[in-house]
């Protein structure tokens, strides 16, 4: 194999293949290089920000593409695509019932019975999502046993208004006037229970890309 010194600057345009380079100026090289071994100083390297056009989870792309901003949805469980899915877990009741009733109980057996059970009839069923930063929500659906009414509500860490976004009943899509995501908001959405034998069996929310 050839070697190739050079002493001054070198400009490369095409493929150096197969020849050692002994350089001692600066080198511009627009081309290839191949089957060569970088006997120099170790080189520094510098990454500027890229914007990013996309990222899949499921079968989703949770991505704001206005500012390459990306929510990883691969940390966050329960979302699958474009949906937030509600778990039995994320349902909590209101105080409708009183001070020291029981709250809510989980009926752990399939049939009839099963799912997320008010233990009093005077309250209602409660679950808090949190919308990926870049998305909006556009829809929301909840499943149950007797397609009870349903309220969606945006909320807000930093306040105490409850602003109504929908209305609908379980069992039914009820699309929402939309509510992009912020530092501060999340829906608040109640399902109004009025028995001891409602069941509520989860839900879903379905976002987008603002």
């Amino acid at each position: 194999m050839a070697t190739q010194q050079f002493n001054t600057n070198v400009d490369v345009n095409g493929e150096v293949k197969g020849t050692s380079l002994d350089i001692n100026g600066s080198a511009d090289i627009s081309g290839d290089i191949t089957s060569a071994s970088w006997r120099g100083d170790a080189i520094a390297t510098t990454y500027t920000a890229a914007k990013v056009t996309s990222i899949t989870q499921g079968e989703g792309t949770l991505v704001d593409t206005s500012t390459g901003d990306v929510t990883v949805a691969a940390t966050v469980p329960n979302i699958y695509g474009n949906i937030i899915k509600l778990l039995p877990s994320d349902f909590v009741t209101n105080d409708d019932a009183g001070v020291g009733k029981l709250g809510i109980g989980y009926v752990d057996h399939a049939g009839s019975s099963y799912g997320m059970k008010p233990t009093n009839a005077a309250t209602e069923l409660y679950t808090f999502v949190s919308i990926p930063r870049g998305m909006k929500a556009t829809h929301v659906d909840v499943y149950d046993k007797y397609n009870k009414g349903v309220i969606v509500y945006e909320a807000h860490i930093n306040a105490t208004t409850l602003t109504s976004k929908g209305t609908g009943n379980c069992n039914t899509t009820i699309d929402i006037t939309d509510v992009s995501s912020s530092g501060t908001n999340f829906l608040a959405i109640q399902v109004t229970t009025t028995a001891t034998s409602d069941r509520v069996f989860g839900g879903r929310v379905t976002i987008a890309a603002i």
